[in-house]
């Protein structure tokens, strides 16, 4: 017996509209259904009813051009009641997440958790908590007593029905670096996290304070406050973060006690295997340095210039306390337009050691590990 597949299959490989896609799965062949195109496109006109959707998406579902399209919209008051807070360095948080990962987002749940009650979470329903992504975030009044809303992850559908579904309706199969698909991707992705911010109903709730949180990586197409998850709560900082953090501590805990500072030490202090304190150390010989000399780097300098040097120093321990992204261009404008190459060792000893140790973890945090591995072998 003839295939009911084989018939199709020959004439999409001919050139007619559809999708041919071998996987672990199998065979899967993806096929036009015109019905509502055809009904669409015989009517004198048509009114679609979509939240999310885009004109240029409609249009290629249609076959037409997004010209053909009127777009009519409910005007909706800015939701000033309603802030947006993006948590981008945690990654795009798909389907498959490492361990890191998931002790990252399970503490930034509970940081939310703690700050407000009404807190409720959406996720893929592998890691379900209070709701699933498209089962809860779409069409749904479940969380209007709610006032902060976490949305972590990436809701991508799967990559082979959209590659399916564009391929039938622009008429070709696209690969993953083409521009139009992966735009028609993001846009899809999108949608879907329109729909879920949706789900607090803002503008119904003009008096109360509300929060979204979207734990994700991907690019927004409206206004957000981006945040790092170390400047939330310093458990959901990556590994390397805290890595940084406890040698710090214990560096400066050793230096205060008076004691010797040595990598074995240190990984007895932290529990951290002395491999990886090994990676970073040679930043913190900087610091060793600086504070073990007993060079009076002062004692041929000016008066005036001491003073003029102590005061830029006490600029850097000010700035030390700023976000990382904030901090090193403020620390690179200051060394390399401020003070002369020959005297940052002068401005250095006059820094605080808390405040040198903020700033060398900061370069610690954006320098590749083959530089800080590097600079170990240097030091």
């Amino acid at each position: 017996m003839v295939k009911q597949w084989l018939g199709p299959l020959v004439r999409v490989l001919q050139g007619a509209s559809g999708c041919v896609q071998v996987t672990q799965r199998g065979l899967t062949l993806s096929l036009p259904a015109l019905r509502h195109r055809s009904m669409a496109a015989a009517a004198r006109g048509n009114v679609f009813l979509d939240g999310t959707l885009t004109r240029e998406d409609l249009a290629l579902k249609l076959g037409c051009s997004p010209e053909d399209i009127c777009v009519v919209r409910q005007k909706i008051p800015a939701t000033l009641n309603l802030e947006i807070i993006q948590v981008g360095d945690v990654g795009r948080l798909g389907m498959s997440r490492g361990g890191d990962q998931l002790k990252r987002t399970g503490a930034l749940s509970r940081y939310f958790r703690d700050d407000d009650e009404s807190t409720r979470v959406l996720d893929f329903k592998n890691f379900e908590a209070d709701g699933a992504w498209w089962r809860d975030s779409r069409g749904v009044n479940d969380f209007l007593s709610v006032k902060t809303l976490v949305l972590i992850g990436t809701p991508c559908r799967n990559l082979f029905d959209l590659g399916a579904e564009f391929a039938i309706i622009c008429g070709r199969f696209a690969s993953d670096d083409d521009p139009e698909f992966r735009a028609f991707v993001h846009r899809s992705v999108l949608a879907e996290i329109h729909q879920a911010i949706g789900r607090l109903r803002a503008h119904r709730r003009v008096g109360q304070s509300l929060r979204v949180v979207l734990v994700s990586n991907i690019e927004m197409d409206i206004p957000v406050r981006q945040v790092k998850a170390r400047d939330l709560t310093l458990e959901a900082a990556g590994k390397r973060e805290r890595v940084m953090i406890a040698v710090e501590r214990a560096i400066l805990d050793l230096k205060a006690r008076g004691e010797k500072v040595t990598q074995q030490v240190v990984s007895v202090l932290t529990g951290i295997p002395r491999g990886s304190i090994a990676r970073y150390w040679g930043l913190f010989i900087v610091l060793l340095e600086s504070l073990n000399s007993k060079v009076n780097n002062f004692a041929h300098v000016s008066d005036v210039d001491r003073e003029g040097f102590s005061a830029i120093s006490g600029v850097l321990d000010e700035m030390a306390g700023l976000p990382v992204d904030e901090m090193l261009p403020s620390i690179e404008e200051v060394f390399f337009r401020w003070v002369k190459k020959e005297d940052w060792a002068i401005v250095w000893n006059g820094v605080s050691a808390r405040a040198q140790m903020a700033i060398l973890r900061g370069l610690g945090l954006v320098l590749p590990e083959r530089v800080l591995v590097r600079v170990g072998e240097l030091a």
